[in-house]
């Protein structure tokens, strides 16, 4: 069980979130966004006329990443709790 001070670093298992993470914490570099959503889309379906933006807005409210220098690149910065 997650306590209260550790809730905001949880992430649901499943999640478009959590699916973004996998897709960094695999990559061993500064990830694209299109290739992120590339990989993402081959694993859920997201129920929006631009998949892109929604991951891209994902991203940037993520505690667990960071926007690289090169525009449209983020990479991993903490390891996340995942949670059922």
């Amino acid at each position: 069980m997650i306590n209260k001070s550790e809730e905001f670093l949880a992430v649901k298992k499943g999640s478009i979130h959590d699916l973004i993470l996998q897709v960094l914490l695999h990559s061993k570099k500064p990830t694209k966004v299109d290739e992120i959503t590339e990989k993402v889309l081959k694993v859920k379906k997201i129920n929006s006329k631009t998949p892109g933006k929604t991951i891209s807005s994902i991203l940037q409210k993520s505690t667990f990443v960071k926007a690289e220098s090169k525009r449209g690149y983020y990479s991993i910065i903490k390891k996340p709790v995942f949670v059922k």
